[in-house]
């Protein structure tokens, strides 16, 4: 019996000392790789809002991990809040949701998937305005006028 708890014990201790493979701290600045994230919110690379939280949505292989990096002048670092990295892995629906707390001005993110061997990354900017009228007119884009 003494034989079988022990065993039991090793395994136990075999399984939790297991680790995954992390994110790393800090990531090249450009988008690679396919397949495994596919970013419906913000819609396209460039966008603009009033809101200081946004919502990054989409869908991805179900157990990718998600970590989200910004430039910080130096490079692209992993973003933290409340002391821990936006990280997460995405569940069995593949659907995700993260609100993200944004600087006023430009704010150039990076979201990369990880999934075993594999990673793929994805590239966007999201420029928070201010209500005053210098912004408002920046907003417009002219060049796609009609």
């Amino acid at each position: 019996m003494l034989k079988k708890i022990s065993m039991l014990m090793a395994v136990i201790f075999v399984v939790f000392s297991l680790t995954a493979f992390a994110a790393p701290y800090s990531t090249y600045g450009g988008s690679y790789g396919g397949g495994l994230v596919t970013v419906t919110n913000p819609a396209s690379s460039t966008i603009s809002s009033y809101d200081a939280v946004h919502n990054i949505s989409g869908y991805a292989v179900a157990g990718a991990t998600l970590t989200l990096y910004r430039f910080d002048g130096n490079g692209y670092n992993m973003m933290y809040a409340n002391g821990a990295p936006v990280s997460w892995t995405v569940g069995s629906s593949g659907m995700f949701v993260k609100p993200v707390a944004l600087y006023r001005g430009q704010n150039h993110l990076i979201l990369r998937a990880d999934y075993g061997e594999s990673s793929q990354q994805y590239r966007f900017t999201i420029t928070v305005l201010s209500s005053n009228l210098l912004d408002l007119i920046n907003s417009f884009n002219f060049e796609k006028a009609d």
